[in-house]
């Protein structure tokens, strides 16, 4: 990514050799890019795709056609970081989301800290959706230093800590999910060691 016109404006993909158009052309420069196992995000001063779809200088790629995810900036994105599994922009805006912000701004929901974190084993939440109590289990292949499992809303609001139920020897974590703690929605989970995120996952709250 960049401020050129050649191949394509502003990205370009590397592949056998030579550069390639990766997709849909953009109508002015990419400043920043961030990619993860399964996706990839950019930034910068570009409004749309050149065929007309529009891109509000962020957009997410899976693979198929890029896309904004939250509904873009309302000015240049020109740095994006991967901060325990959001998405975090900088940039010269004041609104992201359609939300009042300075300069800065990030996703509500986690992307790829799963994909990211070679440490987690297997992770399993039964029953989900939660009706009175569920039980994630989730196993390492490494003993978590300080283990526990961080809950958040949609916005990104973090409205529990849950700590782990014990700390085994064979490196497996189970966590209690009590139904009478939360309102019925959506929920994201983030299993912590420390102050760092390592996995994340979600459920349901019926």
């Amino acid at each position: 990514g960049g401020d050129f016109n050649g191949i394509a404006y502003g990205l370009v993909k590397f592949k056998n050799g030579s550069f390639t158009v990766p997709f849909n052309q953009l109508n002015n420069y990419v400043k920043s890019l961030l990619a993860t196992p399964s996706r990839l995000f950019g930034g910068g001063a570009f409004t749309a795709t050149t065929s007309g779809s529009a891109l509000n200088h962020f957009f997410r790629y899976d693979g198929a056609l890029p896309f904004s995810d939250f509904g873009g900036t309302n000015g240049s994105v020109l740095a994006l970081a991967n901060y325990n599994g959001r998405v975090v922009a900088g940039g010269t805006f004041t609104t992201a989301g359609g939300l009042t912000v300075s300069n800065i701004a990030r996703t509500t929901s986690t992307i790829d800290i799963a994909e990211t974190a070679p440490v987690i084993l297997t992770s399993v939440i039964y029953p989900n959706p939660v009706i009175e109590k569920s039980t994630i289990s989730i196993s390492t292949n490494q003993q978590l230093q300080q283990p526990g499992l961080r809950i958040l809303d949609p916005t990104g609001k973090c409205v529990a800590d849950i700590p782990t139920d014990e700390v085994p020897s064979s490196f497996g974590y189970t966590f209690t999910i009590d139904r009478s703690r939360f309102a019925a929605g959506l929920y994201y989970y983030v299993l912590t060691d420390g102050t760092t995120g390592t996995f994340s996952g979600k459920f349901l709250i019926q």
